[in-house]
């Protein structure tokens, strides 16, 4: 697998210059709070849902031992693979050595 020696500095002002995504940005800018308005538009309580998705996440987080088991045993039933890393380094080997492993040059 290649070692990736970016210039982010050099690809930020570059991209920053590209015309075609400026030009799409702006559109996004544009069209975004249309958007966003409709998507709620049936939503009667807006506080009220953000107030259930915090909850929601709030539960997850107390419970995310029990949460990632059942996902690892209801995944390796259906044939996944589930690797659990200990933190983001032990993460990273484990990526690395896979693509090592099934051959990947590139990862998008």
């Amino acid at each position: 697998m290649e070692t990736n020696n970016r210039n982010i500095r050099k690809e930020i002002e570059e991209k920053l210059n590209d015309e075609v995504l400026r030009g799409a940005l702006g559109r996004f800018a544009e069209a975004y709070p249309v958007s966003r308005a409709k998507a709620y538009e049936n939503v009667e309580n807006l506080d009220a849902l953000r107030e259930q998705f915090k909850n929601m996440k709030i539960r997850t987080v107390e419970h995310l031992d029990e949460i990632a088991d059942k996902f690892e045993a209801e995944a390796t039933k259906r044939g996944a693979k589930v690797f659990r890393a200990k933190d983001g380094d032990a993460l990273k080997e484990y990526l690395i050595n896979l693509c090592k492993e099934k051959g990947v040059k590139r990862i998008v």
